[in-house]
Order: structure tokens, then C-alpha cells, then sequence
């Protein structure tokens, strides 16, 4: 009988980790697999910022706090409610000359610069446009952007699982049939997680006060899985 581990490069490090809390034994082989769905985006993030600058702190606040109050109010007109409007950066900075060496000179103030940002959800990606468009004209001139989520994934993961498992088992064939060998059953698996990430959607960015007049499209969000298994060899 011959003894034989055949490991992929990916599932190296992995795997004999994996095969070590196994009590990994002769005739077996060691494989990984890995699987990727796609599925279109359930919810999305939009980041509206307003930033206002001024010769103090307090006025900087007062032209920011003026200007997200108008850009709050448009984005309630379109439906949003208070409970997916959250404030996610809230910072007033002190701005510093620099010299003709273009060292920052600390011990002296220009102005002050006043950022306020928020995190909206919305589930209903139809009206992304509508938002943002509302923000814009209200006064929001920063980092107008959207990011896409899957939120209701419990299955595309089990998919992806499943079908990294069976991947697997194809690399383990692959590999015992180049010596002339069958594997059986599996002996024991680890999921070695999920990964996640959009395809074919960008990040769309809206210039301050310009009117969204083309349509958002939020593509598709893969979902992968990677699966290390090992399996026992037949006739061996």
C-alpha cells in the first residue's frame, strides 16, 4: 500500500494545520477548494459629507451646522428615516500656514475647517439617485458616494460552501487520478472562510451641486468560499 499526500499551493499552509489537528494519516489527500457566487446588492451605504471653512472654530460649526441641517431635511423629503441617518465622522480642525520650505507652521492659524459626515442605508436602491441628488442641491459637497452590501446572504454562503466542498473533491480527484488512484470518502473538512467583494460596480462619486441625471446600477457582489478537505484513497 502506498502513502500518498498531495497538497494544492493555495491550501498549503492551511492545509497542514488542518491535517495536523486531524491526525492526519497515510492514504489520505489533502485538497482544497474554492467556489464563488454572485448576487445582486440588497443594501447600500451612502457617505454625504459637508465641509465649511472659516476664520474661527465657531463660525466654521455654524456654516456646517446650516448647511447639513438644509442637506438632513432633503434627504427626510425623499423617505429616508432618522433611524438609517448616522453621523459617522464629526471632526473641526485648526488650518496651518507653511513656509517657503513647505514646513507647516504650527504656532500660527489660518482658519478652521468644519467636516460632518453621515452613513445612510437605504434598501430600496432605486431611489440612491433620488438621495443623492437631494443632498447635493441641499449643500452636501463631500465624499457624495455609494457602496453596495449584501445584507440577506445566509444562503448565497451555504451555496458557496457547498460548492467549494465539491470543488474540492474535483482537485482531490484530479490528483489521485494522476497517480492511478481513487479517493473515497471524506474524512474531515475545514471552511476556511468567505470573502467579499463587487464585481462590475464602481463606486459612484457625485460632484458637488451637479445634478445626478444618470441612472445608478449596482452590478452584481460575489461571495467566495474556500474549503480545505481531506479524503481517503481507495486501493492503495
Amino acid at each position: 500500500m502506498r502513502a500518498i499526500a498531495i497538497l494544492t499551493p493555495i491550501a498549503l499552509g492551511v492545509a497542514m494545520r488542518f491535517a495536523s489537528a486531524a491526525e492526519f494519516t497515510p492514504n489520505t489527500i489533502v485538497a482544497s477548494g474554492t467556489a464563488e457566487i454572485y448576487a445582486n446588492p440588497d443594501s447600500a451605504d451612502i457617505d454625504i459629507g459637508v465641509i465649511t471653512a472659516g476664520p474661527t472654530a465657531q463660525a466654521a460649526l455654524l456654516a456646517n451646522n446650516a448647511e447639513m441641517s438644509r442637506a438632513v431635511a432633503a434627504i427626510r423629503a425623499t423617505g429616508v428615516g432618522d433611524s438609517h441617518i448616522q453621523t459617522s465622522v464629526f471632526s473641526v480642525e485648526a488650518q496651518h500656514p507653511t513656509d517657503r520650505n513647505g514646513n507647516t507652521e504650527q504656532s500660527r492659524t489660518t482658519g478652521y475647517v468644519a467636516t460632518d459626515k453621515l452613513s445612510v442605508t437605504v434598501d430600496d436602491l432605486s431611489q440612491i439617485a433620488k438621495i443623492l441628488d437631494a443632498a447635493v442641491q441641499a449643500g452636501a459637497n463631500s465624499s457624495n458616494s455609494v457602496v453596495f452590501k449584501l445584507i440577506n446572504r445566509k444562503a448565497i454562503d451555504d451555496e458557496a460552501l457547498a460548492k467549494a466542498t465539491e470543488n474540492a473533491r474535483h482537485n482531490a480527484e484530479i490528483m489521485a487520478g494522476a497517480e492511478h488512484l481513487a479517493i473515497g470518502r471524506m474524512i474531515a473538512a475545514s471552511n476556511n472562510g468567505f470573502s467579499f467583494g463587487q464585481s462590475d460596480t464602481e463606486e459612484i462619486v457625485v460632484t458637488a451641486r451637479r445634478r445626478l441625471d444618470s441612472p445608478v446600477f449596482p452590478g452584481e457582489i460575489g461571495i467566495s468560499a474556500c474549503v480545505t478537505a481531506i479524503f481517503s484513497i481507495n486501493g492503495s
